[in-house]
Order: structure tokens, then C-alpha cells, then sequence
């Protein structure tokens, strides 16, 4: 069974592709990239509400572990502040 699909937007839906992922590296592209994707849509004005997302589209706690990261989530959080220009602060 396929996992559910999320609506970012009206226009497109995204589901994680099925099936193990022999190579590493892209599956951590794929996971880097719908992190920032995510966080440059709008919808979201917090590191841990990607995280559900993310959860519930099926990655793995490895993967989300990442979320965790100094680096990455200064990243994401800056991507969710210019994509949301009302959370900024100032």
C-alpha cells in the first residue's frame, strides 16, 4: 500500500517513490530536497511541523534524525522565515 499523499499546494502532490533505495546518496538528496522544499512552500512556520510532514510521507527516523542537525535546521529555518515573512522577528 502506497503511502498517503500530502497536498503542498493546490497544483501538485507528492509521495515518497516506494521501495528500498540502493543508493544512499540519493536517497539523502530526496530527503534533503522535500526538507527545503517544504520549507520554501509557506505552509509551515516550524522545523518540527516539516519533521511531521515528513514523518508522515514516510521517511525514515534516520533520515529525520538529520532535522536535528545544527546546520540543517538553521538552513530550513531560514528557509521558512523568507518564505513566511510574517514569523520574522525585527
Amino acid at each position: 500500500m502506497a503511502p498517503p499523499a500530502v497536498n503542498i499546494d493546490a497544483t501538485k502532490t507528492w509521495r515518497k517513490p516506494k521501495g528500498p533505495t540502493s543508493v544512499a546518496a540519493m536517497s539523502t538528496n530526496e530527503f534533503l530536497s522535500r526538507a527545503f522544499e517544504l520549507a520554501d512552500s509557506g505552509k509551515y512556520a516550524r522545523v518540527s511541523e516539516i519533521r511531521a510532514v515528513m514523518t508522515h510521507e514516510g521517511f525514515s527516523l534516520r533520515e529525520l534524525s538529520q532535522l536535528s542537525g545544527r546546520h540543517l535546521s538553521r538552513q530550513l529555518k531560514a528557509r521558512i522565515s523568507a518564505a513566511n515573512p510574517k514569523t520574522q522577528t525585527g
